[in-house]
C-alpha cells in the first residue's frame, strides 16, 4: 500500500502519492486554473478533467485541514460512535469527501464505516467521484457506502425533489464551493442561497449533526456582495443554527502541492454550524395543526399552489419561494404561514390580482374553520 496520510502544517498540504497518481495518471486530470466565477454543472468532460486537476486538490486540502482541526478538538465526542454518515451538496468530483475521510482516518481511526450520500448535476463529475471513492476505500480500509444522487438543481422545485429523496438524517452535511454557483446563476431569485441551504438542511441533521459550508471568498459580480458576508447574514436570518467554528479573519489561505503544481494557493471562507437547542412547540390558539400532520399539509399546499398559479413570470417562483420559506419558519402554525405571505410584495400586487384569488382559495381550502378574510 502506498503512503496514505499527508501532514497538515500551517494549512499546507501535499497530496498523497496514491491520490496524485489516481487523478493525474489514471483519470487524466489537468491543472488549469480559472480566474472568474464559473458554473461546474454546465461543464463538459474535458472541462471536468481540468476541474479534477485544479479544484479537486484544493477541496481535498481544505477539507482535510478543516476536519483535522475539528476532530482534534472534539474527538472525545465520537469515542462511542462506530460509523458516520455524510451528505455532500454539490459534491463535484469529491475532493472534500476524500479530505473528510482521511481526517476521520487520522483523528478518530476507530471509525471504520462512513455512509456517503452525494448529490451533483454533472454526470462526468459523478463518474470520476465513483472511481475516487472506490480507491479511497481501498487505501484507507474504511468501508465507504456510497450513494450517488444525480440531480441538477435549477430551482425550488428541484430542491423539493431532493428534499423528498433525502429522508434520513446525517452526522455531517457539507457543501464546498457549490452554493456560490447558485448565487452566480440567481437560481433562487432574490433569496440568499446560503439561507435557503441552511433552512433546507438543518432539519436533516442527526442529534450530533454538524454542517460545514466552505466557499470562495470573492465579491460576486451578480449579487454585488461579498460571499462571506452573505453567508453570515444567512446564519443570522435563519436563526436556527449556532456557529461553533469558522475561519480566521475574512478568509483563510491554503497551500496545496502535487505533481503538477507546488504551493498552489486557495482562499476560502468556512463556517461550522450546529442546530440551536430545540425549543418545545408552543401550543396556543394559532398552532392549529398537529405536528404529525404538518408535513402532509405543506405538501398539499405546494401541490395546490402549483395547480392553481399559472403565471409564467418569475413572480410565481417568488411566491413559491415565500410559501416554502413561510412553512419552514412557522411549523405547525397555518395561520402564521398565511399571515407571513401577506407581508410579501409578490402576494400583494398583481395587475389581475391573481395572487389574492389564489390566496383566498388556499385559505378556504386549508383553514375552512376560520372566519373572515385577511384582505
Amino acid at each position: 500500500m502506498s503512503q496514505l496520510f499527508t501532514s497538515v502544517q500551517n494549512n499546507s498540504v501535499s497530496i498523497p502519492v496514491w491520490l496524485d497518481d489516481l487523478i493525474f495518471s489514471q483519470l487524466s486530470a489537468v491543472y488549469e486554473p480559472q480566474y472568474k466565477d464559473f458554473v461546474v454543472l454546465e461543464w463538459t468532460k474535458t472541462e471536468i478533467q481540468k476541474y479534477l486537476g485544479t479544484y479537486f486538490p484544493r477541496s481535498f486540502a481544505e477539507s482535510l485541514c478543516i476536519f483535522s482541526k475539528y476532530f482534534s478538538e472534539r474527538h472525545e465526542e465520537y469515542k462511542d460512535i462506530s460509523e458516520l454518515s455524510l451528505f455532500d451538496f454539490g459534491c463535484g468530483t469529491g475532493g472534500e469527501i476524500v479530505g473528510f475521510i482521511l481526517a476521520v482516518s487520522q483523528k478518530i481511526p476507530h471509525i471504520k464505516t462512513i455512509n456517503v450520500y452525494a448529490v451533483d448535476g454533472n454526470r462526468y463529475a459523478l463518474i470520476d467521484l465513483e472511481r475516487v471513492l472506490a480507491s479511497t476505500a481501498s487505501e484507507t480500509c474504511v468501508d465507504i457506502n456510497t450513494n450517488i444522487i444525480p440531480l441538477k438543481i435549477d430551482d425550488f422545485y428541484d430542491m423539493e425533489i431532493l428534499d423528498n429523496l433525502i429522508t434520513k438524517k446525517f452526522d455531517f452535511i457539507i457543501s464546498f464551493k457549490a452554493i456560490s454557483e447558485f448565487v452566480t446563476k440567481q437560481q433562487f431569485n432574490t433569496l440568499n442561497p446560503y439561507e435557503y441551504f441552511l433552512n433546507a438542511f438543518l432539519p436533516k441533521l442527526s442529534d450530533v449533526g454538524t454542517i460545514c459550508v466552505a466557499d470562495v471568498s470573492s465579491f460576486n459580480q451578480i449579487s454585488k456582495e461579498w460571499l462571506p458576508i452573505m453567508m453570515d447574514n444567512a446564519v443570522t436570518s435563519c436563526g436556527k443554527a449556532d456557529m461553533i467554528d469558522r475561519n480566521i479573519d475574512f478568509n483563510e489561505c491554503y497551500y496545496i502541492s502535487h505533481s503538477k503544481k507546488a504551493n498552489d494557493v486557495s482562499n476560502i471562507f468556512w463556517r461550522i454550524l450546529k442546530t440551536k437547542a430545540s425549543q418545545p412547540i408552543k401550543k396556543d390558539s394559532s398552532s392549529d395543526v398537529k405536528k404529525d400532520e404538518w408535513e402532509e399539509l405543506c405538501k398539499q399546499m405546494l401541490s395546490f399552489f402549483d395547480e392553481n398559479d399559472h403565471d409564467s413570470s418569475k413572480d410565481k417562483k417568488l411566491r413559491l419561494a415565500s410559501l416554502i420559506e413561510a412553512q419552514r419558519q412557522h411549523p405547525n402554525n397555518l395561520k402564521a404561514v398565511l399571515e407571513a405571505l401577506l407581508e410579501k410584495d409578490e402576494w400583494k400586487t398583481a395587475k389581475n390580482h391573481k395572487p389574492k384569488k389564489i390566496f383566498h382559495q388556499m385559505h378556504k381550502t386549508f383553514s375552512p374553520s376560520e372566519q373572515g378574510t385577511f384582505f
